[in-house]
């Protein structure tokens, strides 16, 4: 897998111009995964809503780089199909 670097607070950088924020939710205890293409920060594509409880054992970061993975294999599998 690639190396996923941290850019600024919620804002990571995978690799390949894919880029993933993650986005708190206060009130549900939850994050919100979104991903999106360097210059193209107004189309972000929806990954997946992680648990609170994950980030206190640990396992925040493990969950979302197989989240982003899957996302991006979708997404490449959706751009192919349009090309």
């Amino acid at each position: 897998m690639e190396a996923i670097s941290k850019l600024k607070n919620n804002t990571y950088y995978y690799g390949d111009g894919i880029y993933y924020d993650l986005v708190s939710d206060f009130y549900t205890h939850s994050f919100d995964l979104w991903m999106y293409r360097e210059g193209d920060e107004d189309h972000r594509i929806y990954l997946t809503t992680i648990d609170d409880q994950e980030e206190m054992q640990g396992h925040l970061m493990h969950h979302v780089r197989n989240e982003v993975a899957e996302g991006i294999a979708r997404y490449r599998a959706q751009q192919a199909k349009q090309a």
